[in-house]
């Protein structure tokens, strides 16, 4: 297997993967780097509908009435 940077045979992640699934298809996985532009982009998308801070807050009008009720 060939390493990608934040990936590899000794990462946390990769490991857990190996012992639920079995032997990690390259193909389908990105390293730590390509996954954190990836949130970034998804950051931006979702702070203009007003959901933040990755899921953790919502400043949505009718959302925020319900949880302070």
């Amino acid at each position: 297997m060939s390493r990608i940077k934040g990936q590899g045979p000794f990462d946390y992640t990769h490991q857990c993967y190996r012992a639920a699934f079995g032997r990690v298809n390259e193909r389908f996985w990105i390293g730590a780097e390509e996954t954190e532009r990836r949130r970034r982009a998804l950051d931006e998308v979702y702070a203009s509908i007003g959901v933040s801070e990755r899921g953790r807050k919502v400043s949505i009008p009718a959302i925020s009435a319900l949880a302070a009720a």
